[in-house]
């Protein structure tokens, strides 16, 4: 068996085989244990926003809460040339988040997430501004609202009967800063001639606050139009 073996060794053809494995485990060796560092730029990598620390005080994030980040990363080239964006993993940090409004916070990388193999040299962006406040729902009752700046509402020898709603109240939902504002729903129609019968209408139903206004952010409701 061992002349069989030396044999194999003077065949020229064996022998190139036999080099060239070597040769390439070698090559594989050093390519892995003498690779230089690299930087690589890891685009569009979600930033995750940590709620520890305001779930305590009952608020949730209104508004954006999706962003992105570019983050470089530095390691060596074998190891971060397969990295996508969900391997790696950005906090923004909330620990100073205990009350309603924008706050601005951090981003850091949160190295215990995933692989090791790599550091995070840079963010495209040291911070984001987030908007926090505590969720509220409330019902409300629609009133009815016909407005007639230039004329009569109804014609002379008419008199307006009783105004009835498809809907008479509305779920509203969103930040406490913005439901405390507001002060009535209505059903509003503009009239645009004086009426002398019996009109019904779709209308949008609007929330306002003290001065008549009707502009609040990040609030929804269960209904939009009522038939009036």
């Amino acid at each position: 068996t061992k002349r069989t073996f030396n044999s194999l060794f003077q065949n020229d053809k064996f022998a190139f085989l036999c080099s060239f494995i070597a040769a390439l485990c070698i090559w594989l060796v050093v390519s892995i244990t003498a690779s230089p560092q690299t930087t690589r730029v890891i685009k569009d990598v979600k930033v995750t926003i940590d709620d520890a620390v305001p779930s305590q005080f009952d608020l949730r994030v209104f508004g954006n809460d999706e962003f992105t980040v570019d983050v470089t990363v530095k390691g060596k080239k074998y190891q971060i040339s397969s990295l996508k964006p969900e391997d790696i993993k950005i906090l923004a940090q909330t620990n100073n988040v205990e009350s309603a409004g924008i706050r601005t916070l951090l981003l850091k990388s949160d190295q215990t997430f995933g692989s090791n193999d790599y550091t995070v040299t840079a963010i495209s962006q040291k911070s984001i501004d987030v908007y926090f406040d505590v969720p509220k729902t409330v019902q409300m009752v629609i009133e009815p609202d016909i407005v007639a700046d230039d004329v009569e509402i109804v014609e002379e020898g008419f008199k307006t009967g009783e105004i009835n709603l498809s809907e008479t109240a509305v779920n509203v939902t969103g930040p406490s800063t913005e439901i405390n504002r507001i002060v009535k729903a209505v059903a509003r129609l503009k009239l645009q001639k004086s009426l002398s019968s019996n009109k019904s209408a779709d209308v949008e139903v609007m929330l306002l606050d003290e001065n008549g206004k009707s502009n609040f952010n990040y609030v929804t409701t269960d209904i939009d139009k009522v038939v009036l």
